[in-house]
Protein backbone atom coordinates (compact mmCIF):
# COMPACT_ATOMS: atom_id res chain seq x y z
CA UNK A 1 0.00 0.00 0.00
CA UNK A 2 1.01 3.35 -0.74
CA UNK A 3 1.73 5.50 2.32
CA UNK A 4 0.08 9.26 2.79
CA UNK A 5 3.73 11.15 2.07
CA UNK A 6 4.86 8.46 -0.31
CA UNK A 7 4.52 8.51 -4.13
CA UNK A 8 3.45 6.33 -6.84
CA UNK A 9 6.94 5.75 -8.26
CA UNK A 10 8.16 4.92 -4.88
CA UNK A 11 6.26 1.44 -4.96
CA UNK A 12 8.16 0.61 -7.83
CA UNK A 13 10.59 -2.56 -7.18
CA UNK A 14 12.86 -1.90 -10.81
CA UNK A 15 13.65 -5.77 -9.64
CA UNK A 16 15.26 -8.75 -12.21
CA UNK A 17 12.60 -11.61 -11.10
CA UNK A 18 15.08 -13.92 -13.11
CA UNK A 19 12.21 -14.68 -15.30
CA UNK A 20 9.36 -14.06 -17.52
CA UNK A 21 6.50 -13.74 -14.84
CA UNK A 22 4.03 -12.81 -17.89
CA UNK A 23 5.13 -16.42 -19.15
CA UNK A 24 3.89 -17.84 -15.85
CA UNK A 25 7.66 -17.46 -14.12
CA UNK A 26 7.29 -17.69 -10.32
CA UNK A 27 10.53 -16.33 -8.59
CA UNK A 28 12.40 -18.45 -5.85
CA UNK A 29 14.08 -15.15 -4.56
CA UNK A 30 11.61 -12.38 -2.39
CA UNK A 31 11.45 -9.27 -3.76
CA UNK A 32 13.74 -7.27 -1.36
CA UNK A 33 15.93 -9.63 -2.69
CA UNK A 34 16.33 -10.01 -5.65
CA UNK A 35 18.40 -7.78 -7.68
CA UNK A 36 17.99 -4.38 -10.10
CA UNK A 37 17.58 -4.66 -13.63
CA UNK A 38 19.99 -4.30 -15.92
CA UNK A 39 19.12 -0.52 -16.71
CA UNK A 40 18.75 0.58 -12.83
CA UNK A 41 21.55 -0.77 -11.85
CA UNK A 42 23.58 1.12 -15.11
CA UNK A 43 21.43 4.58 -14.36
CA UNK A 44 22.22 4.31 -10.63
CA UNK A 45 26.01 3.90 -11.88
CA UNK A 46 25.40 7.09 -14.40
CA UNK A 47 24.10 9.38 -10.89
CA UNK A 48 27.48 8.81 -9.37
CA UNK A 49 30.07 11.20 -9.45
CA UNK A 50 28.01 13.57 -11.79
CA UNK A 51 28.93 16.84 -12.64
CA UNK A 52 26.79 17.76 -15.49
CA UNK A 53 22.92 18.51 -15.08
CA UNK A 54 22.10 15.50 -17.20
CA UNK A 55 24.24 11.89 -18.00
CA UNK A 56 25.46 10.90 -20.74
CA UNK A 57 22.36 8.50 -22.55
CA UNK A 58 23.21 4.41 -22.05
CA UNK A 59 21.49 1.90 -23.93
CA UNK A 60 21.18 -2.18 -24.62
CA UNK A 61 20.57 -3.43 -27.70
CA UNK A 62 21.31 -7.31 -26.90
CA UNK A 63 18.23 -7.50 -24.80
CA UNK A 64 17.74 -7.83 -21.36
CA UNK A 65 15.07 -8.49 -18.64
CA UNK A 66 12.79 -5.28 -17.14
CA UNK A 67 10.72 -5.97 -13.89
CA UNK A 68 8.22 -8.32 -15.34
CA UNK A 69 11.06 -10.22 -16.61
CA UNK A 70 10.19 -10.17 -19.88
CA UNK A 71 13.24 -9.14 -22.74
CA UNK A 72 13.57 -5.75 -23.81
CA UNK A 73 15.50 -3.21 -25.37
CA UNK A 74 16.21 0.49 -23.78
CA UNK A 75 17.94 3.23 -23.74
CA UNK A 76 18.10 5.72 -19.83
CA UNK A 77 20.24 8.66 -18.49
CA UNK A 78 20.33 10.36 -14.94
CA UNK A 79 19.45 13.67 -14.24
CA UNK A 80 21.24 15.08 -11.64
CA UNK A 81 18.75 18.23 -11.16
CA UNK A 82 15.92 16.17 -10.43
CA UNK A 83 17.59 13.36 -8.59
CA UNK A 84 16.28 10.26 -11.15
CA UNK A 85 16.84 8.65 -14.01
CA UNK A 86 14.72 8.62 -16.96
CA UNK A 87 14.43 5.52 -18.91
CA UNK A 88 12.59 3.90 -22.36
CA UNK A 89 12.15 0.65 -22.96
CA UNK A 90 10.43 -1.45 -25.72
CA UNK A 91 9.85 -5.31 -25.52
CA UNK A 92 12.86 -6.93 -28.28
CA UNK A 93 9.66 -9.12 -30.12
CA UNK A 94 7.52 -6.16 -30.84
CA UNK A 95 11.52 -3.89 -31.80
CA UNK A 96 12.43 -6.46 -34.18
CA UNK A 97 8.91 -7.90 -35.57
CA UNK A 98 9.60 -5.63 -38.49
CA UNK A 99 13.39 -6.83 -38.72
CA UNK A 100 13.13 -10.06 -38.32
CA UNK A 101 10.08 -10.28 -41.12
CA UNK A 102 12.10 -8.28 -43.71
CA UNK A 103 15.21 -10.32 -42.75
CA UNK A 104 13.57 -13.64 -43.10
CA UNK A 105 11.51 -12.10 -46.11
CA UNK A 106 14.70 -11.27 -47.88
CA UNK A 107 16.84 -14.74 -46.57
CA UNK A 108 13.88 -16.52 -48.27
CA UNK A 109 14.47 -14.24 -51.57
CA UNK A 110 18.33 -14.40 -50.93
CA UNK A 111 18.12 -18.58 -50.91
CA UNK A 112 14.96 -18.58 -53.89
CA UNK A 113 17.58 -16.73 -56.09
CA UNK A 114 20.41 -18.30 -55.31
CA UNK A 115 18.92 -21.75 -55.79
CA UNK A 116 17.34 -20.47 -58.84
CA UNK A 117 20.72 -19.34 -60.26
CA UNK A 118 22.63 -22.84 -59.05
CA UNK A 119 19.53 -24.81 -60.87
CA UNK A 120 20.30 -22.66 -64.06
CA UNK A 121 23.85 -22.35 -63.68
CA UNK A 122 24.17 -26.16 -63.41
CA UNK A 123 21.71 -26.70 -66.62
CA UNK A 124 23.97 -24.48 -68.32
CA UNK A 125 26.53 -26.43 -67.43
CA UNK A 126 25.09 -29.66 -68.41
CA UNK A 127 23.52 -28.35 -71.87
CA UNK A 128 26.73 -27.45 -72.44
CA UNK A 129 28.56 -30.62 -71.76
CA UNK A 130 25.83 -32.44 -74.01
CA UNK A 131 26.08 -29.84 -76.61
CA UNK A 132 29.53 -30.64 -76.92
CA UNK A 133 29.50 -33.67 -76.56
CA UNK A 134 26.91 -34.20 -79.22
CA UNK A 135 29.11 -32.01 -81.52
CA UNK A 136 32.00 -34.02 -81.00
CA UNK A 137 30.11 -36.88 -81.23
CA UNK A 138 28.68 -35.87 -84.56
CA UNK A 139 32.42 -34.92 -85.54
CA UNK A 140 33.38 -38.14 -84.69
CA UNK A 141 30.80 -39.62 -86.81
CA UNK A 142 30.95 -37.10 -89.56
CA UNK A 143 34.65 -38.32 -89.82
CA UNK A 144 34.02 -41.88 -89.51
CA UNK A 145 31.90 -41.48 -92.23
CA UNK A 146 33.76 -39.52 -94.47
CA UNK A 147 36.71 -41.51 -93.81
CA UNK A 148 34.14 -44.79 -94.91
CA UNK A 149 32.83 -43.00 -98.37
CA UNK A 150 36.68 -42.34 -99.05
CA UNK A 151 38.10 -45.44 -98.75
CA UNK A 152 34.95 -47.68 -100.19
CA UNK A 153 33.07 -45.53 -102.18
CA UNK A 154 34.10 -45.28 -106.02
CA UNK A 155 33.80 -41.42 -106.36
CA UNK A 156 34.97 -38.40 -108.25
CA UNK A 157 33.85 -34.35 -108.44
CA UNK A 158 34.58 -32.45 -111.35
CA UNK A 159 34.19 -28.72 -112.37
CA UNK A 160 31.61 -27.55 -115.07
CA UNK A 161 34.44 -28.23 -117.81
CA UNK A 162 34.59 -31.84 -116.58
CA UNK A 163 38.38 -31.08 -114.78
CA UNK A 164 38.67 -33.70 -112.02
CA UNK A 165 38.63 -31.92 -108.38
CA UNK A 166 38.28 -34.96 -106.08
CA UNK A 167 39.08 -38.55 -106.58
CA UNK A 168 38.22 -41.54 -103.63
CA UNK A 169 40.87 -43.76 -102.46
CA UNK A 170 38.60 -46.63 -103.47
CA UNK A 171 38.92 -44.92 -106.92
CA UNK A 172 42.25 -44.98 -107.22
CA UNK A 173 42.33 -48.73 -105.96
CA UNK A 174 40.05 -49.56 -108.73
CA UNK A 175 41.31 -47.34 -111.25
CA UNK A 176 45.17 -47.80 -110.38
CA UNK A 177 46.19 -43.78 -110.52
CA UNK A 178 47.29 -41.94 -107.84
CA UNK A 179 45.29 -39.24 -106.65
CA UNK A 180 48.29 -36.85 -108.23
CA UNK A 181 47.43 -38.57 -111.49
CA UNK A 182 43.97 -37.67 -111.23
CA UNK A 183 43.10 -34.60 -110.04
CA UNK A 184 43.59 -31.71 -112.58
CA UNK A 185 42.93 -33.93 -115.92
CA UNK A 186 39.36 -34.58 -117.66
CA UNK A 187 36.85 -36.48 -116.65
CA UNK A 188 37.74 -38.66 -120.18
CA UNK A 189 40.78 -39.72 -118.85
CA UNK A 190 39.69 -42.60 -117.12
CA UNK A 191 37.00 -43.97 -119.85
CA UNK A 192 37.73 -46.47 -122.68
CA UNK A 193 39.80 -44.71 -125.33
CA UNK A 194 36.56 -45.93 -127.98
CA UNK A 195 34.39 -43.67 -125.51
CA UNK A 196 32.99 -41.08 -128.03
CA UNK A 197 33.26 -37.08 -127.06
CA UNK A 198 29.69 -37.08 -127.07
CA UNK A 199 29.50 -38.89 -123.91
CA UNK A 200 30.89 -36.34 -121.85
CA UNK A 201 29.04 -33.42 -123.80
CA UNK A 202 25.80 -35.65 -122.66
CA UNK A 203 26.26 -36.23 -119.45
CA UNK A 204 27.50 -32.23 -119.01
CA UNK A 205 24.54 -31.64 -120.35
CA UNK A 206 22.40 -32.70 -118.25
CA UNK A 207 24.41 -31.52 -114.69
CA UNK A 208 23.87 -27.91 -116.46
CA UNK A 209 20.64 -28.31 -116.45
CA UNK A 210 20.99 -29.47 -113.08
CA UNK A 211 19.60 -33.05 -113.96
CA UNK A 212 20.87 -36.28 -112.61
CA UNK A 213 22.47 -38.48 -115.19
CA UNK A 214 22.73 -42.29 -114.65
CA UNK A 215 24.49 -44.64 -117.02
CA UNK A 216 26.80 -47.15 -117.72
CA UNK A 217 30.20 -46.97 -119.11
CA UNK A 218 33.41 -48.81 -119.76
CA UNK A 219 36.61 -47.88 -118.03
CA UNK A 220 39.94 -48.35 -118.58
CA UNK A 221 42.47 -49.06 -115.38
CA UNK A 222 46.30 -47.25 -115.69
CA UNK A 223 47.80 -50.93 -116.62
CA UNK A 224 45.27 -50.85 -120.16
CA UNK A 225 42.79 -53.78 -118.22
CA UNK A 226 38.95 -52.76 -118.67
CA UNK A 227 36.23 -52.54 -116.24
CA UNK A 228 32.31 -51.50 -116.21
CA UNK A 229 30.98 -49.07 -113.78
CA UNK A 230 27.22 -47.73 -113.38
CA UNK A 231 27.37 -43.98 -112.31
CA UNK A 232 25.22 -41.96 -110.75
CA UNK A 233 26.22 -37.80 -111.29
CA UNK A 234 24.50 -35.14 -109.71
CA UNK A 235 24.78 -31.30 -109.32
CA UNK A 236 27.23 -29.94 -107.03
CA UNK A 237 26.62 -26.16 -105.69
CA UNK A 238 28.95 -24.00 -103.26
CA UNK A 239 27.34 -22.11 -100.22
CA UNK A 240 25.86 -19.43 -102.33
CA UNK A 241 23.66 -22.15 -104.16
CA UNK A 242 25.93 -21.34 -107.33
CA UNK A 243 26.56 -24.55 -109.32
CA UNK A 244 30.21 -25.28 -109.79
CA UNK A 245 30.56 -28.51 -110.98
CA UNK A 246 29.25 -32.70 -110.03
CA UNK A 247 30.05 -35.45 -108.39
CA UNK A 248 30.14 -39.23 -109.45
CA UNK A 249 29.30 -41.99 -107.61
CA UNK A 250 30.39 -44.90 -109.45
CA UNK A 251 29.42 -49.10 -108.78
CA UNK A 252 31.38 -51.18 -110.02
CA UNK A 253 29.60 -53.83 -112.28
CA UNK A 254 32.24 -55.69 -114.37
CA UNK A 255 31.01 -58.97 -112.76
CA UNK A 256 27.41 -58.02 -114.23
CA UNK A 257 29.19 -57.55 -117.53
CA UNK A 258 30.91 -60.73 -117.53
CA UNK A 259 27.76 -62.76 -116.26
CA UNK A 260 25.72 -60.73 -118.95
CA UNK A 261 28.12 -61.79 -121.63
CA UNK A 262 28.65 -65.46 -120.61
CA UNK A 263 25.03 -65.41 -120.26
CA UNK A 264 24.71 -64.44 -124.16
CA UNK A 265 27.05 -67.05 -125.29
CA UNK A 266 25.45 -70.15 -123.56
CA UNK A 267 22.25 -68.99 -124.72
CA UNK A 268 23.31 -69.26 -128.08
CA UNK A 269 25.51 -72.22 -127.39
CA UNK A 270 21.80 -73.48 -126.00
CA UNK A 271 19.93 -72.80 -129.03
CA UNK A 272 22.18 -74.18 -131.00
CA UNK A 273 21.86 -77.46 -129.32
CA UNK A 274 18.08 -76.93 -129.04
CA UNK A 275 17.57 -76.92 -132.30
CA UNK A 276 19.91 -79.94 -133.21
CA UNK A 277 17.81 -81.41 -130.70
CA UNK A 278 14.83 -80.17 -132.20
CA UNK A 279 16.23 -81.55 -135.53
CA UNK A 280 16.79 -84.63 -134.35
CA UNK A 281 13.39 -84.69 -132.58
CA UNK A 282 11.30 -84.67 -135.89
CA UNK A 283 13.33 -87.17 -137.22
CA UNK A 284 12.77 -89.46 -135.20
CA UNK A 285 8.91 -90.77 -135.68
CA UNK A 286 6.93 -92.67 -133.02
CA UNK A 287 7.89 -96.22 -132.53
CA UNK A 288 8.63 -98.17 -136.12
CA UNK A 289 9.37 -94.87 -137.41
CA UNK A 290 12.45 -94.43 -135.00
CA UNK A 291 15.64 -93.94 -136.24
CA UNK A 292 19.10 -94.92 -134.82
CA UNK A 293 18.35 -93.41 -131.12
CA UNK A 294 17.57 -95.77 -128.54
CA UNK A 295 14.28 -97.62 -129.16
CA UNK A 296 12.30 -99.96 -127.32
CA UNK A 297 9.64 -102.49 -127.85
CA UNK A 298 7.75 -103.32 -124.91
CA UNK A 299 5.56 -106.64 -124.93
CA UNK A 300 3.04 -105.84 -122.30
CA UNK A 301 1.75 -109.52 -122.14
CA UNK A 302 4.91 -111.13 -121.41
CA UNK A 303 6.40 -107.89 -119.42
CA UNK A 304 9.01 -108.33 -121.39
CA UNK A 305 11.19 -105.10 -123.01
CA UNK A 306 13.44 -105.56 -126.38
CA UNK A 307 16.32 -102.36 -127.43
CA UNK A 308 18.75 -101.36 -130.02
CA UNK A 309 22.20 -100.87 -129.58
CA UNK A 310 21.87 -97.40 -129.13
CA UNK A 311 19.48 -98.14 -126.07
CA UNK A 312 22.07 -99.88 -123.94
CA UNK A 313 25.07 -97.80 -125.46
CA UNK A 314 23.34 -94.55 -123.88
CA UNK A 315 23.26 -96.20 -120.47
CA UNK A 316 26.41 -97.76 -120.82
CA UNK A 317 25.18 -101.45 -120.82
CA UNK A 318 26.75 -104.33 -122.93
CA UNK A 319 24.49 -106.05 -125.73
CA UNK A 320 23.75 -108.82 -122.86
CA UNK A 321 20.99 -105.86 -121.66
CA UNK A 322 19.23 -105.86 -125.73
CA UNK A 323 16.72 -107.76 -123.95
CA UNK A 324 15.17 -107.99 -120.73
CA UNK A 325 12.42 -108.49 -118.09
CA UNK A 326 10.27 -105.20 -116.90
CA UNK A 327 11.43 -105.21 -113.18
CA UNK A 328 14.88 -104.19 -114.57
CA UNK A 329 13.85 -101.61 -117.31
CA UNK A 330 11.97 -99.90 -114.21
CA UNK A 331 15.02 -99.64 -112.12
CA UNK A 332 16.90 -97.95 -115.21
CA UNK A 333 14.47 -95.39 -114.11
CA UNK A 334 15.49 -92.48 -111.29
CA UNK A 335 13.73 -93.05 -108.29
CA UNK A 336 11.75 -89.96 -107.62
CA UNK A 337 10.94 -89.76 -111.60
CA UNK A 338 9.26 -93.22 -111.83
CA UNK A 339 6.32 -93.30 -111.00
CA UNK A 340 5.75 -90.08 -112.81
CA UNK A 341 6.79 -92.18 -115.74
CA UNK A 342 4.70 -94.78 -115.13
CA UNK A 343 1.72 -93.34 -114.78
CA UNK A 344 2.20 -91.05 -118.20
CA UNK A 345 2.36 -94.51 -119.48
CA UNK A 346 -0.75 -95.69 -118.30
CA UNK A 347 -2.42 -92.98 -119.37
CA UNK A 348 -1.17 -93.22 -122.95
CA UNK A 349 -2.27 -96.84 -122.59
CA UNK A 350 -5.67 -96.15 -121.25
CA UNK A 351 -6.98 -93.23 -123.25
CA UNK A 352 -5.57 -94.33 -126.40
CA UNK A 353 -2.88 -91.38 -126.60
CA UNK A 354 0.92 -90.90 -127.64
CA UNK A 355 3.22 -91.07 -124.49
CA UNK A 356 6.26 -88.16 -123.84
CA UNK A 357 8.20 -87.87 -120.98
CA UNK A 358 11.23 -86.04 -119.90
CA UNK A 359 12.80 -87.76 -116.77
CA UNK A 360 16.26 -88.95 -115.55
CA UNK A 361 18.05 -92.62 -115.94
CA UNK A 362 20.61 -94.56 -114.05
CA UNK A 363 23.27 -96.02 -116.77
CA UNK A 364 25.37 -99.04 -115.26
CA UNK A 365 28.15 -96.69 -113.89
CA UNK A 366 25.30 -94.82 -111.38
CA UNK A 367 25.61 -91.79 -113.63
CA UNK A 368 22.11 -89.91 -113.93
CA UNK A 369 21.39 -89.34 -117.30
CA UNK A 370 18.32 -87.10 -119.08
CA UNK A 371 16.11 -88.75 -121.69
CA UNK A 372 13.73 -87.49 -124.15
CA UNK A 373 10.97 -90.84 -124.05
CA UNK A 374 8.17 -91.14 -126.36
CA UNK A 375 6.05 -94.07 -127.55
CA UNK A 376 2.61 -94.97 -128.27
CA UNK A 377 0.17 -98.50 -127.72
CA UNK A 378 0.85 -100.10 -131.58
CA UNK A 379 -1.17 -103.00 -130.66
CA UNK A 380 -4.35 -104.10 -128.65
CA UNK A 381 -6.90 -106.90 -128.43
CA UNK A 382 -10.15 -106.63 -129.32
CA UNK A 383 -10.80 -105.36 -125.53
CA UNK A 384 -9.08 -102.43 -126.40
CA UNK A 385 -6.64 -103.52 -123.71
CA UNK A 386 -2.84 -102.55 -124.63
CA UNK A 387 -0.65 -105.57 -125.45
CA UNK A 388 2.47 -103.81 -127.22
CA UNK A 389 4.00 -100.35 -126.75
CA UNK A 390 7.11 -99.03 -128.73
CA UNK A 391 9.07 -96.07 -128.59
CA UNK A 392 12.44 -94.34 -128.61
CA UNK A 393 14.56 -92.44 -126.40
CA UNK A 394 17.10 -89.25 -126.66
CA UNK A 395 20.11 -88.83 -124.82
CA UNK A 396 19.48 -84.56 -123.83
CA UNK A 397 22.10 -84.73 -120.89
CA UNK A 398 24.06 -81.61 -122.90
CA UNK A 399 21.43 -79.85 -123.06
CA UNK A 400 19.79 -80.06 -119.62
CA UNK A 401 23.39 -78.88 -118.65
CA UNK A 402 23.50 -76.56 -120.71
CA UNK A 403 20.11 -75.14 -119.54
CA UNK A 404 20.97 -75.33 -115.67
CA UNK A 405 24.00 -73.53 -116.54
CA UNK A 406 21.73 -70.94 -118.27
CA UNK A 407 19.71 -70.66 -115.01
CA UNK A 408 22.52 -70.06 -112.84
CA UNK A 409 23.70 -67.63 -114.82
CA UNK A 410 20.68 -65.66 -114.80
CA UNK A 411 20.12 -66.09 -111.39
CA UNK A 412 23.57 -64.45 -110.72
CA UNK A 413 22.70 -61.77 -113.22
CA UNK A 414 18.91 -60.99 -110.91
CA UNK A 415 21.70 -60.44 -107.93
CA UNK A 416 24.09 -58.55 -109.38
CA UNK A 417 21.24 -56.44 -110.74
CA UNK A 418 19.31 -56.50 -107.19
CA UNK A 419 22.91 -55.12 -105.94
CA UNK A 420 23.22 -52.40 -108.16
CA UNK A 421 20.08 -51.06 -107.45
CA UNK A 422 20.95 -51.63 -103.47
CA UNK A 423 24.14 -49.53 -103.46
CA UNK A 424 22.39 -46.89 -105.69
CA UNK A 425 19.59 -46.57 -102.61
CA UNK A 426 22.42 -46.95 -100.03
CA UNK A 427 24.48 -44.00 -101.47
CA UNK A 428 21.47 -41.70 -101.27
CA UNK A 429 20.86 -42.64 -97.57
CA UNK A 430 24.80 -42.59 -96.70
CA UNK A 431 24.35 -38.45 -98.83
CA UNK A 432 21.11 -37.82 -96.37
CA UNK A 433 22.98 -38.92 -93.05
CA UNK A 434 26.03 -36.93 -94.37
CA UNK A 435 23.46 -33.86 -94.84
CA UNK A 436 21.73 -34.61 -91.55
CA UNK A 437 25.29 -34.30 -89.65
CA UNK A 438 26.30 -31.11 -91.46
CA UNK A 439 23.19 -29.18 -90.08
CA UNK A 440 23.49 -30.49 -86.49
CA UNK A 441 26.86 -28.28 -87.00
CA UNK A 442 25.58 -25.69 -88.69
CA UNK A 443 27.03 -26.14 -91.83
CA UNK A 444 25.40 -26.35 -95.44
CA UNK A 445 24.97 -29.34 -96.63
CA UNK A 446 27.45 -31.17 -98.81
CA UNK A 447 24.68 -33.16 -101.46
CA UNK A 448 21.57 -31.77 -103.41
CA UNK A 449 19.25 -34.76 -103.15
CA UNK A 450 15.91 -34.82 -105.51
Amino acid sequence: MIKPDEKEYQKIQIKDPGGNLLKGYEPNVPVEHQPLTYMAKDAIALSKNLTESYSEINSNTSGYRDYRGSTVYGAWLWSKNYGFGITAEIDKDEALESYISFRTNLLIITFISLLLTIVATSLLIILANKATRSVQKANKKLNKLLDSFDENVIALKADLNGNITYVSNALCKMSGYSKEELIGNSHTFLKDPETSEAFLENLLRHVKQEEIWRGESRNQKSEGEFYWVYSIVTPEYDTDKNLIGYSDIKNDITAKKEVENLSKSLELKVEERTKEVKSSGEQLQYAMDASGDGIWDWDIANETIKHNRSWVEILKYDESYLEHNMEFFAQTIFEEDRDEVFAKVNLAMEQNQDYASVHRMLASDGEVIWVQDRGRVVQRNSEGKALRMVGSMVDITARKEAEEELRRNLDELERFNKLSVGRELKMIELKKEVNELMVQLDRDEKYKIR
